[in-house]
């Protein structure tokens, strides 16, 4: 990397995709390479890509230390459950002026703290458990709002902000705490904690 800087461990993986993918996390950074490519071009991959992974560093960075200064909330996926179907109730009442459309469903999901499908059922990824009431409420609007507006567009967040003024500044802390809980070592000890 420029500057003397160097991305010690980078791991490579095949996939059945089209496309060459970068992946910066606490975890390291990984290339996803389709199938079948030539693994001796990764360095030129990397030197082409070189100034966002370095930004993505650097923002990951700051995420790690704003993450040392988070608590993490320990509930139950039933508690979870129930403080979401709350949240969702309120939130379609003052979003989409109607009661609660929503099915609550928690799981395990790998990218997204939430989603809504078509049929209105709104999925809450499993680690929300450790989230504070705040970015739990906030999760759930987001979504909410989407019953107004599928894609992430002016329209979108200008309903996310009527609701959530401070939306930005939650944003940056639910990405703090996807670092705090998806790191290998967290994962660990959130295991543990609910053992």
């Amino acid at each position: 990397m420029s500057q003397g800087k160097k991305v010690r461990d980078i791991l490579i993986k095949h996939f059945k995709n089209s496309a060459v993918k970068i992946i910066v996390s606490p975890n390291g950074v990984e290339v996803h390479l389709p199938e079948g490519y030539d693994e001796s071009k990764v360095k030129e991959v990397i030197n082409k890509y070189e100034p966002w992974i370095e930004r993505k560093l650097r923002e990951l960075s700051e995420l790690v230390e704003l993450s040392k200064q988070l608590e993490v909330v320990n509930r139950s996926v039933e508690e979870l459950r129930q403080l979401a179907k709350s949240f969702a109730d309120q939130a379609a009442r003052e979003v989409l002026s109607i009661s609660n459309p929503c099915k609550i469903v928690v799981r395990d999901m790998s990218r997204k703290w939430a989603s809504l499908s078509e049929r209105g059922v709104l999925t809450i990824n499993k680690l929300a458990c450790y989230l504070p009431d705040s970015l739990v409420k906030y999760v759930i609007y987001h979504e909410i709002c989407h019953f107004l507006e599928k894609k992430h567009n002016k329209r979108y967040w200008s309903c996310v902000e009527k609701t959530i003024p401070n939306y930005k500044e939650l944003e940056s802390k639910l990405r703090a705490y996807e670092v705090k809980l998806k790191t290998k070592e967290a994962l660990t000890n959130l295991r543990v904690l609910k053992s």
